[in-house]
């Protein structure tokens, strides 16, 4: 769900942060923005908690039947919520973020969260929220052409100011 949907009530709170637990069927896993806080499943139901980042204004909501795979660089985990279909590309796109968050981060300075993750949705989207980016399964076959510019996307969409939010405006990305 898109945030402009208005599916969470908008109360500003003192740390602008966001708690969420979302409660699914047993197996769905629940993607937001910000850093995961863990998973349960208990009596045929999956709970998926998530904090977000003080940065963040609203909380795009994604569910699906993931493979999750994660690779810590530096203070940033890369990660990759996968089909089972598709599973067998994680490897190389978590390696490939890692490559494209250095090269970012040396141009631009710091990466502004704690996370970074590659989504897999069965509409062909091409989304970029603050700490993920939602592609279609096709584009995800597509072998890694739109890491690049996912990686540099998802501090824009943020709101993350400073040279990441500029840099878009000064050079292009090449994969």
């Amino acid at each position: 769900m898109l945030a402009g949907l208005a599916w969470y009530p908008d109360i500003k709170i003192a740390e602008d942060q966001y708690d969420l637990t979302v409660d699914a069927p047993k197996g769905v896993l629940a993607i937001t923005v910000g850093k995961p806080k863990g998973v349960t499943s208990l009596n045929g139901r999956t709970r998926s908690r998530w904090r977000s980042d003080p940065r963040i204004s609203s909380l795009p909501l994604v569910a699906g039947h993931y493979n999750v795979k994660t690779q810590k660089f530096g203070r940033v985990t890369a990660a990759t919520y996968f089909s089972q279909q598709l599973q067998h590309l994680s490897a190389d796109y978590l390696a490939a973020t890692g490559r494209y968050l250095q090269l970012y981060e040396k141009m631009f300075g710091p990466y502004p969260f704690s996370q970074f993750a590659v989504v897999e949705n069965f509409f062909p989207t091409g989304f970029g929220f603050p700490s993920f980016t939602l592609m279609g399964r096709g584009c995800c076959s597509c072998r890694l052409l739109s890491t690049p510019v996912s990686v540099m996307k998802s501090p824009i969409a943020g709101g993350a100011m400073g040279f990441w939010s500029i840099s878009l405006q000064a050079i292009g990305v090449k994969a």
